[in-house]
């Protein structure tokens, strides 16, 4: 519903109200089109692999953090004064449960490196991005529109809904 004509006046637009599902197939197409575009394909893939990088980076942070606390920890078993049960037992536990985060953290690490991206894997799969917006519930799709999409208008005059996306790349890439 056009919001000008309910604040100011009847005969301010061009069309009072546009049909919802109408004005979202249209952003959808539009996020479709714009995300199969080799250009953006090509700057996706190149911050799917940074943002990669800076997971293994973080992950491998972690993991040098619990490995320090796990040797810490074992070091502190022999240099109990009196021989203490219950202070051992919590000791070995930690020591545990470090030892078992840094085999996770190893397993991740190295599941990422073996990720390999490439734009035509990409771009399959953003071919698929129908089937993808199918599958997500109401409030993800939401959560995804609102990162991608500036502004949705539509002109009443013509009935063309236009797509402003967040990117100024992107909004390039829809003038063309």
């Amino acid at each position: 519903i056009c919001s000008r004509a309910q604040q100011q006046s009847d005969d301010y637009c061009a069309s009072r109200s546009v049909s919802a599902p109408a004005v979202e197939d249209a952003v959808v197409e539009s996020v479709q089109r714009v995300s199969v575009h080799p250009k953006v394909l090509e700057q996706t893939a190149r911050v799917i692999r940074q943002k990669l990088g800076e997971e293994i980076v973080r992950l491998r942070e972690e993991l040098s953090g619990v490995q320090v606390r796990v040797k810490n920890l074992k070091s502190q078993i022999p240099r109990l004064r009196a021989p203490d049960a219950d202070r051992q037992a919590e000791l070995k536990e930690q020591i545990g449960t470090g030892e078992a985060r840094a085999v996770e953290l190893k397993r991740e690490i190295a599941g990422h490196e073996r990720t390999r991206l490439d734009e035509e894997e990409l771009r399959k799969t953003m071919q698929s991005f129908e089937a993808v917006w199918k599958v997500l519930n109401l409030q993800e799709q939401s959560l995804l529109l609102r990162q991608l999409v500036e502004k949705v208008g539509y002109d009443g005059h013509t009935g063309k809904v236009t797509v402003s996306f967040k990117s100024a790349s992107l909004k390039g890439l829809c003038q063309k």
